[in-house]
């Protein structure tokens, strides 16, 4: 689950984000919570909020919908 979760990151959302000038790399995954490290233009972003839980989270949810939240280091 773990490989498919980075692989997810790494193919689909992350060019998005670095679209964006910002980056994304998971950090973990535990009790159905991805926890991943954003950088670049998205640390002081004031919708990164939105790109977690409307971008990241939807998108995990769609192979796993038993990820409960996505949250940054």
């Amino acid at each position: 689950m773990i490989n498919t979760i980075k692989e997810i990151i790494e193919i689909d959302i992350r060019p998005r984000v670095q679209g964006h000038n910002g980056d994304i790399e998971f950090i973990s995954y535990s009790n159905n919570i991805v926890t991943v490290k954003l950088t670049g233009s998205c640390i002081n972003c004031p919708i990164a909020f939105y790109t977690l839980k409307l971008g990241v989270l939807q998108t995990l949810q769609k192979t796993f919908p038993e990820i409960s939240d996505v949250v940054q280091e």
